[in-house]
């Protein structure tokens, strides 16, 4: 499954010394798949390019949701991505710090 974004997103990544790391690019979709957990209430998300955790619905979110569908769950994720996608995604790495716009963000993370 992917969603669609109009501009690429560069996460530029440095240790806490200030030295760069590899950066992360997206070109124009975020590929990502998604588990549900009923006994623990939550549907997880992972961005296939990363392999980072994030949370689709918990909780009571996840009771509201009730029986979703696949549309539900794509809308959702073009709603996480729709405002800041690049601080979106720039979060989903530990100790990250987001800064910048959906085209280049740069982030500090520790080594």
């Amino acid at each position: 499954m992917a969603v669609n974004f109009p501009n690429p997103i560069t996460i530029n990544l440095t240790d806490s010394n200030g030295a760069p790391l590899t950066p992360r690019y997206f070109g124009g979709e975020i590929h990502y798949h998604f588990n549900d957990n009923p006994i623990s209430r939550v549907v997880k998300g992972k961005i296939n390019q990363t392999d980072l955790p994030f949370i689709i619905w918990s909780g009571h979110d996840y009771d509201m949701a009730g029986d979703y569908t696949q549309t539900d769950v794509e809308q959702k994720i073009s709603s996480l991505l729709s405002g800041d996608a690049a601080g979106f995604i720039a979060s989903l790495f530990t100790g990250v710090n987001a800064t910048g716009t959906n085209q280049i963000v740069n982030s500090t993370t520790e080594a």
